[in-house]
């Protein structure tokens, strides 16, 4: 169902009439001042009358052009594929502007090129489909800000704590954060209960997640009695939000080569034709290999916000044919492949070092040679451990260039 199928009283939640006061559930270190920055309204022109929409910042790391909004699709076209007009993003200062008081709202005109949509939405108009993403020019000063995310999170089965739904309001144009019980979470769509109504399309659906703001859906549809609805952000959203807000956020089949440092002393040479780490053997785990490696896309994994505007980023490694590379800092098989992204395919990337984090420590990632022979076509061996971090250079070779 649709949101056109429905009367104006379903869509109504009593915290978007202010019949209840919109609030994040007690005990939560969330700051609702920091949600309300993150999210923008929309106003723009359809079939040639004014709407109003809703779309919220994600915080995606290296970019250095645009900020980035995800939106749902039908705010930005119809489904026969015409655009919608005059579309423009309101926001508050993010951060707050010295030069502004709080709460002052900036108004930028959107023009069609920094406007992408999901192709398959006016193709089936399915509402896993129904979303689309504005950029919004930044400048080499400016932080990034905008909702955490997790990619590992698009595979979960169920949340068990509230979901929460914030944007502004259709009418009075407030801001207000509704909240309900997950109901279901198929592959691309996550059920929530909590109820909305027509002109909040596009508001960040999000949990708190290792006490962050953490963005898991794009709000699109309304449901009589049966919960409201979203786009999951699965790891095809992020892809395309990846590659369309700035290419190099995500670099394609890149291969992971050791790197020593020019005229090191402290470590043996590197063979001329290079170490790699590689799955090429189908062995199932990570092994070193002379020559060439597996091919992967690096790209952000998981961005959560800490308080002060702080963004803690880490990084994964998907192979080209969609699966996941994970690291196991306590095994004898320290890198597998999987079919779901988790907590152990997350990285940190510190001066050209793989960092893990794991119960508590960190490690990291390191390469050897000892059995592997200049002159050797294409061998591997299985000499690939974790050491703590941080640790000095030594034998082995603990810097790797993504190439």
């Amino acid at each position: 169902m649709s949101f056109e199928d429905l009367d104006d009283e379903d869509w109504v939640d009593p915290s978007w009439l202010g019949e209840v006061k919109s609030e994040i559930v007690p005990g939560m270190v969330l700051d609702p001042d920091v949600t309300k920055r993150w999210a923008v309204l929309l106003e723009f022109k359809k079939n040639g009358s004014p709407a109003v929409g809703n779309g919220f910042f994600v915080g995606i790391p290296d970019t250095t052009t645009h900020h980035i909004i995800f939106t749902a699709a039908h705010n930005l076209t119809t489904r026969e594929g015409v655009r919608t007009a005059d579309l423009t993003a309101v926001y508050e200062t993010n951060p707050p502007d010295p030069s502004n008081p709080p709460g002052t709202r900036i108004t930028q005109i959107v023009p069609e090129e920094d406007i992408y949509i999901c192709e398959g939405y006016t193709k089936t108009g399915r509402p896993e489909d129904d979303y689309g993403f504005i950029r919004i020019k930044r400048n080499a000063t400016e932080k990034t800000f905008g909702f955490g995310f997790s990619i590992k999170l698009a595979y979960e089965d169920y949340f068990k704590d509230k979901i929460y739904v914030s944007g502004f309001e259709p009418g009075n144009r407030a801001f207000n954060i509704a909240n309900g019980a997950c109901m279901e979470c198929y592959t691309k769509i996550v059920v929530y209960e909590a109820k909305t109504q027509q002109g909040i399309s596009g508001s960040a659906v999000w949990i708190d997640y290792k006490n962050s703001q953490v963005a898991i859906a794009i709000h699109n549809t309304g449901s009589s009695g049966n919960g409201s609805s979203g786009a999951r952000l699965t790891p095809d959203v992020f892809r395309r939000a990846f590659n369309w807000i700035q290419p190099s956020v995500m670099k394609k089949g890149i291969q992971i080569r050791a790197y020593a440092p020019p005229k090191s002393k402290a470590l043996p040479k590197l063979p001329d034709k290079g170490l790699f780490l590689s799955f090429e053997s189908g062995m199932g785990f990570g092994r070193v290999r002379l020559g060439s490696g597996t091919k992967f896309d690096l790209m952000p994994g998981q961005s959560i916000h800490l308080k002060g505007g702080v963004y803690i980023n880490e990084f994964c490694l998907a192979t080209m044919d969609g699966k996941w590379v994970t690291f196991d800092c306590s095994g004898p098989r320290v890198s597998k492949i999987k079919q779901e992204i988790d907590d152990g395919c997350h990285f940190k990337i510190d001066k050209k070092k793989i960092v893990v984090e794991q119960k508590g420590r960190s490690y990291e990632l390191r390469v050897e040679n000892s059995y592997i022979k200049e002159y050797d076509e294409n061998s591997e061996s299985s000499e690939v451990s974790f050491q703590t971090y941080p640790s000095p250079d030594s034998a082995r070779f603990n810097k790797f260039e993504f190439q």
